[in-house]
């Protein structure tokens, strides 16, 4: 049987700087067999939680109460839901400028002893990010604030300078 260890490139972040920020999420919850309302984003037998207060669903706006690194897991708070023309607070600006939060992973194993650094371009925030290690195979998962049409977020190995990145790009369908 393999083992899997799991490791956050992000010791020096401040989770706590991201409580109250509002965010549409790109996911919805389920109800878990621990009584929780929550996505799980897994990873080589790992996941990161997003748990809310309530269900949601994709495209609802929600509130950060809580980023725990060490557990893997965000707590928010369900705010509206722009289907259901909810009123947004007074102190959220407008649902178009609102981040949307997303969950990406390599998908491909790197080498194990890889040591990758990820850049946020300035379309985006870097929430959470983590490695993963099985087998003599190591991937990347991570969970960004996203904002803007266009955004990249890559990786960039420490040592031989290899590079892999994700690109998100809003596509106008008058443009297709």
């Amino acid at each position: 049987m393999s083992s899997t260890s799991v490791t956050s490139s992000l010791d020096q972040l401040d989770a706590d700087s991201f409580v109250g920020y509002y965010l549409i999420s790109h996911n919805a919850s389920s109800f878990t067999a621990d009584n929780k309302n929550s996505y799980e984003f897994w990873f080589l037998g790992n996941m990161i939680r997003l748990i809310g207060d309530k269900p949601f669903s994709r495209g609802d706006v929600i509130q950060i109460e809580s980023v725990n690194v060490k557990s893997q897991e965000i707590k928010v708070k369900f705010i509206a839901s722009p289907t259901l023309r909810d009123s947004l607070p007074d102190d959220c600006c407008p649902i178009h400028e609102l981040p949307t939060l997303v969950f990406l992973t390599t998908r491909v194993y790197l080498d194990e002893h890889s040591d990758y650094h990820i850049i946020c371009d300035s379309n985006s925030e870097l929430l959470l990010s983590y490695s993963a290690t099985q087998d003599s195979n190591k991937i990347y998962a991570l969970a960004a604030l996203v904002t803007g049409d266009s955004v990249r977020i890559s990786g960039a190995e420490r040592t031989t300078r290899t590079e892999f990145e994700w690109i998100i790009d809003k596509r106008n369908s008058e443009s297709e």
